[in-house]
Parts: structure tokens; sequence; C-alpha cells
């Protein structure tokens, strides 16, 4: 029985999830402009959903009628056996509840949210991983400048009415993605937004954030709480699709 003086119905919704759904359409549809945007935004999104989840445990132990605390209502002696069956968070939840309450999600660097995250639950796989920072942060480069765009002015040399040499003006994450195979070589011709529309790009973008997001939720401790916070959230749930665009999924779900 509930404590009709507290008595409502929450819910939680994963935006990580859900983002990385929409990344994994439009790289199926070589959108290499949205790709990137929604990959970036399921990084993004996913310390938020944690804290929301371990949120609700916190705000449900404030008014759950097991707590002590809580005025109950007169001949009421039954015990609420909702939230898991514990009703508050343990110690290792309370760490990472603490750390992402103290986030500003706003301004924070995406990337050292992760390795904080990673230091509260006592894993160093990010600092293991020197490749997938290094992706996620290019990554987060063609992000920032889709949605804070500069006009471009690139120019070449010309040599006997051919162009010569390497065009300037192309920002340096563009040959670096160039370099790594993702799109056709940049030329003074062509836009790099029209070169991002690669399919290559797109799926090396879905890959970058699949691996970043699920490293991060194996870390997570064992808790029915994080638990069921990480199945919610677990990307392999949609195994169909990732496999079709070339991401490695591994056989336990």
């Amino acid at each position: 029985m509930l404590n009709k003086k507290y008595d409502r119905r929450d819910r939680t919704f994963n935006h990580a999830v859900n983002l990385f759904d929409r990344a994994l359409l439009a790289s199926g549809f070589g959108d290499g402009v949205t790709t990137p945007v929604l990959a970036v935004a399921a990084i993004e999104a996913l310390p938020y959903d944690m804290w929301v989840a371990l949120n609700l445990m916190k705000v449900h132990w404030e008014t759950c009628i097991n707590n002590p605390e809580v005025p109950k209502l007169p001949n009421v002696s039954e015990l609420c056996e909702g939230m898991f069956g514990r009703h508050r968070l343990d110690d290792a939840e309370e760490t990472i509840y603490r750390l992402t309450d103290s986030l500003d999600f706003d301004k924070e660097k995406l990337i050292e949210k992760y390795k904080l995250l990673h230091k509260a639950v006592g894993c160093g796989e990010l600092d293991r991983q020197p490749e997938a920072l290094a992706d996620v942060s290019l990554l987060i480069s063609v992000r920032n400048s889709i949605i804070h765009p500069k006009s471009e002015h690139i120019s070449q040399r010309l040599k006997g009415g051919k162009t010569h040499g390497n065009p300037n003006g192309i920002p340096s994450f563009v040959h670096t993605l160039w370099g790594k195979g993702l799109i056709n070589k940049p030329s003074v011709s062509e836009s790099w937004l029209n070169l991002i529309d690669d399919v290559r790009f797109c799926r090396w973008s879905v890959q970058v954030a699949f691996r970043f997001i699920q490293v991060t939720l194996i870390a997570l401790p064992e808790s029915p709480l994080l638990n069921a916070f990480t199945y919610e959230a677990d990307l392999r749930r949609s195994r169909e699709d990732v496999t079709r665009f070339g991401i490695a999924v591994p056989e336990d779900t």
C-alpha cells in the first residue's frame, strides 16, 4: 500500500539509446551531417540518463513509507515493495549519483565526464584505449563544426592550368578522416560537408558511439537498479540493425 500523501507514478526514458537508434537510421542513408550529430548526442545523453535513474531512487526514498523519517498514515502497516526491493541507493550507486549530480551537463567537456565516471566506478578501461578516445574526440570535432558552422574559403595553387599541391582552408579533421579511409580526397571544388555524406564515415560514426557507450555500461557495478538501467540503455538490443552496419556485437546480451 502506498502512502497516499506521496502517491504518484514516475517514469524515466533513456535518451541515449533513442538518439543512437536515430543515428543508426541516418547512417543507413549515408547522411553525414545528421549521423555524427545524433551519435555524439547519444554519448552526451548517457551520463544524464544515469543520473535520472539514480535520482528516481533518491527521490523515492525521501517519500517511501519504508523510510522511518517519512510520516505514516494511521493503520498502515504494509511496507512498500517497489523500487527493486531496496528503496535506497547502495554505496556504489551513491558514489555514481554524487558524481553525476555534480557534473555541469552543459559545460563539462564530454570526454572528461566519462573519464570521471570510469574513475568513480574504479575502471581504467578508457585509459587503456587511447585510440577509442581519439576517435571520439575526432567525432566530436566533426559534430562541433556542423552545429557551429563557418563558411569555407578553399584555395589551391595552379601549375600549368591544373591544381597542384594540397588545398588550403580545409579543417584538419577532414584530412584525418581521409587518412582513415572514411571519405574521398579533399579538393578545392567540394565542401567538406559534401565529403562526409559517405556511408564509410557514417558507419564509423555509429561504431565509435556504440563502443564508447557500451564500454561504459559494462564498467558499471552490479546492482538491481544499475542492472535494470544497463538493460534499458544497452545498444546491443538492436542486434540485427547494428550488425547490419558492421558493428561487432558480443554474443551475450
